[in-house]
């Protein structure tokens, strides 16, 4: 996937004063962003992408969101080291703050690093210049294990006993006109079906909250279905508990079985999480410790992300 965007370098030796303020002030501006590094190839994700250590890429393309092209000074990618190989930014610019290199690959928008290396079919360049480092990547790790506990507490104070829902342990909590659906489960290992009520405004969190599996949770070939007043952006997939996720082809249709072409539909927080994610789409954001999807982690194509926030974020 060669590009023919050319990448516009723009350095600054205030970076502080200047970069800061293209910081997003919550972690849950992100479409994907992990802790520690992201190493994808042969995908895309479509929006803002970060993660607190690196983001390594290739054969890949990150689509920022259309609300958003109209800004020159607007960045798409924020670490601290920054690769990406035969791919595209194809809205909006790169923070790197440590480093970044792009080969035969372009940035439809600024480049903000301490030190770059540009090389491609037509020339080769290296800048280097001293920048100062913003302490934004600690902020964001700590609003998402602040946030991943909220949900954990929630799932804590749900009684024991069981509710009708396919043995699920269920709450609701209602506030400001907006009904959110809680949700416990010992793992993701079942199809789910959100019903919705159409005179309200409901959202669904599902908790996966077993402390067996650590290792070996997944969602992987799960039928979800959705009816007809609920949305991607109305669901949440927490797992406080994983040290690891694995994720592949699963899919949701409506009530009359039509393939919706939304695969999981809804957001993923895993902060604690390594993430493995093939093979598949997620209509939502994704957030973990580390993530890794294609080449980097045994050969099939890395899984999808497009548009679809938790609008309880």
């Amino acid at each position: 996937m060669k590009s023919k965007i050319l990448p516009i370098l723009l350095l600054c030796s205030s970076f502080s004063a200047f970069a800061g303020q293209y910081f997003p002030s919550k972690v849950t501006s992100f479409r994907v962003y992990a802790t520690e590094k992201i190493d994808y190839s042969l995908s895309d994700f479509q929006g803002v992408v970060g993660a607190g250590k690196s983001i390594t890429l290739s054969r890949f393309g990150v689509l920022d969101d259309p609300r958003n092209y109209k800004n020159p000074f607007f960045f798409s990618v924020i670490t601290k080291n920054f690769s990406l190989t035969n791919g595209s930014v194809y809205q909006g610019g790169v923070i790197a703050t440590d480093s970044l290199k792009l080969r035969d690959a372009g940035v439809n928008g600024a480049l903000i690093s301490q030190r770059v290396s540009i090389r491609n079919n037509r020339h080769s360049e290296t800048y280097s210049e001293t920048i100062a480092q913003v302490p934004a990547f600690n902020k964001y790790k700590t609003q998402l294990l602040n946030l991943q506990n909220k949900y954990l507490e929630l799932s804590s104070s749900i009684e024991s006993s069981k509710k009708e829902r396919g043995g699920y342990n269920f709450k609701a909590v209602e506030g400001d006109g907006t009904l959110d659906n809680i949700f416990v489960i010992d793992n993701l290992d079942t199809n789910i079906s959100f019903k919705g009520n159409s005179d309200k405004r409901e959202r669904f969190i599902i908790v996966v909250n077993s402390k067996n599996y650590v290792t070996d949770f997944s969602i992987s070939f799960i039928d979800f279905k959705l009816g007809r007043s609920v949305s991607p952006n109305n669901i949440l997939f927490v797992f406080p508990h994983a040290e690891s996720l694995y994720i592949t082809m699963s899919g949701t249709s409506d009530i009359y079985g039509q393939d919706l072409r939304i695969g999981i539909p809804g957001s993923i927080l895993a902060a604690n999480a390594d993430v493995t994610f093939e093979n598949g789409l997620i209509t939502g954001s994704l957030f973990a410790k580390n993530i890794y999807g294609g080449d980097s982690k045994g050969g099939s194509n890395g899984g999808q992300v497009n548009p679809g926030s938790f609008s309880g974020f």
